[in-house]
């Protein structure tokens, strides 16, 4: 039962097969025809980078999901348990660790991993890592051109392996979100900003009144965040480690915009009598 719940797909579906064709003819004498053509042509660019976005941050969020799910050995909040008494079961123990290791590892060499630099050490250091960060994160979006506009809201996961001495995290997220919201501009409602037909009244009014009602919130943001720490291994650097990672924000993704909510959500839901 519990595997059954853990693998449940219930992820929106993206057909990634599905691509608008955008290769129009060229403008001839039938100006009505020609204004059909142009708002075609820039719809089905819009939802083909729209698509290519939602697609790649639901791979990421299913690849931190499952570790979530079957991961937990490697998550530093988790209570720890008493060693294994016999040799057996320490050789389990072991193996659950290692698995637990090899999914977060897919997590962390995943494209849409970005590599941030290491955490400071002291508070000198922190506009040095503030900038570091902003450096970083802008390299990477001018990499991946379909990054070049979000079109979909977006969600941030940190992941932390902690330096060698310990770290206090509390003002991780304050030093790197600006960041984030400075390279990659996301928007909490990008689908007001889909193209319309010409000559459409109408639609640009309410556009509009959906604009001005946003002004008052923060729209360019992320729409969730998180971190998660891991422990660390032998083998980590004694610097420790720390990546983001991008999900799909809220909108029309799975209900839940913590993975954490989700992953506790579907092991309460888990019947256990007979």
């Amino acid at each position: 039962m519990l595997d059954e719940v853990m693998d449940e797909d219930d992820y929106p579906e993206v057909d990634r097969f599905e691509e608008w064709d955008t290769h129009l003819p060229p403008p001839g004498a039938d100006s009505v025809q020609n204004r059909i053509n142009d708002f075609f042509a820039r719809w089905g660019a819009f939802r083909n980078v729209e698509n290519a976005q939602k697609s790649a941050l639901i791979s990421m969020d299913q690849l931190v999901d499952l570790a979530l799910s079957v991961g937990t050995r490697k998550i530093a909040t988790r209570s720890s348990t008493q060693r294994p008494a016999s040799a057996n079961a320490q050789k389990l123990e072991e193996v659950k660790v290692q698995h637990a290791a090899t999914h977060w590892g897919n997590v962390l060499r995943s494209p849409f991993s970005i590599s941030l630099p290491p955490l400071p050490q002291t508070g000198a250091e922190r506009a040095a890592f503030k900038s570091r960060v902003e450096v970083s994160l802008t390299e990477y979006h001018r990499r991946w051109l379909r990054w070049e506009s979000m079109l979909v809201p977006l969600k941030v996961t940190l992941v932390v392996i902690p330096p060698a001495q310990g770290k206090d995290l509390d003002n991780l997220v304050l030093d790197v979100l600006p960041a984030v919201h400075k390279a990659f501009r996301p928007h909490i409602e990008p689908w007001l900003f889909a193209p319309i037909p010409a000559n459409s009244a109408d639609l640009e009014a309410d556009r509009a009144r959906a604009v001005k009602r946003l002004k008052s919130l923060n729209s360019e943001s992320v729409t969730a965040f998180q971190v998660i720490e891991l422990r660390r291994s032998p083998g980590d650097p004694a610097a420790g480690m720390l990546r983001l990672v991008l999900g799909l924000g809220y909108g029309y993704d799975h209900a839940a915009q913590s993975l954490w909510h989700r992953t506790d959500a579907k092991l309460w839901d888990i019947d256990l009598t007979p």
